[in-house]
């Protein structure tokens, strides 16, 4: 089976992206820094929402609201501790966390296609690079949480509505080499061979799940610190 169409989630569907953003106003009613029983957040997001009960809300899932929350970088789930076996499973969202980030360039090095279907949190501040074809995906208005397969199909989409919108006004030179950049796009999807995928991030605030050693995070700011 191929291992994207076996990945559970999928946070570039139009109903998984409304679950998500509606977890995020949902706590956003809550204080900074509480966990929140996900029966709680069930509950609004079937009120919400409009799903009858749980079971339809994981149907629209395809898995349970805790294993959702787990794939998403910018939530936390905490089991019951050993003492309380019985206490509920609980969540909170990292985005309002007080420490600021540290700007930093973060490094993943894309080998397999499973790789692709990392969920990534890409605060607006970041661009990202793609060295071995000289690209990059320029900053953006908002923050974007997605898969590193949707950031490169998104990539490619908007280049194709730039191509037909504007291949009567540009160079055959310019056309032909942003197609070329098309094709190499479609190809790093394919992953034939492995690529880097580098996140310049000045906020700090950048993170994958699930979590990988294929990561690797360097400071940007050493040299103002050691000034």
């Amino acid at each position: 089976m191929d291992e994207l169409a076996s990945y559970k989630i999928d946070v570039s569907h139009q109903e998984l992206s409304r679950i998500m953003k509606e977890l995020e106003d949902f706590y956003d009613t809550c204080p900074t820094d509480t966990w929140i029983p996900i029966e709680a957040a069930a509950n609004w997001l079937c009120n919400q929402l409009g799903y009858a009960d749980y079971d339809e809300l994981e149907d629209a899932l395809h898995c349970t609201l805790e294993e959702f929350l787990t794939q998403l970088p910018h939530f936390d789930v905490k089991k019951p501790s050993a003492d309380k076996p019985d206490d509920f499973v609980r969540f909170k969202s990292t985005l309002r966390d007080n420490a600021p980030g540290r700007p930093c360039k973060v490094t993943y090095r894309i080998e397999n296609r499973g790789d692709l279907w990392t969920v990534m949190l890409k605060p607006k501040e970041c661009w990202i690079e793609i060295p071995e074809i000289e690209f990059e995906i320029g900053r953006g208005e908002s923050r974007q949480v997605d898969t590193i397969y949707a950031l490169i199909g998104e990539a490619i989409y908007n280049l194709g509505v730039y191509l037909r919108t504007n291949h009567s006004v540009i160079s055959e030179e310019r056309f032909d080499g942003i197609y070329a950049t098309i094709h190499q796009l479609n190809r790093l999807l394919d992953v034939e061979e492995p690529f880097t995928f580098v996140v310049h991030d000045p906020s700090g605030t950048v993170s994958f799940r699930p979590h990988t050693e294929k990561v690797t995070v360097e400071f940007t700011d050493l040299d103002t610190i050691h000034e």
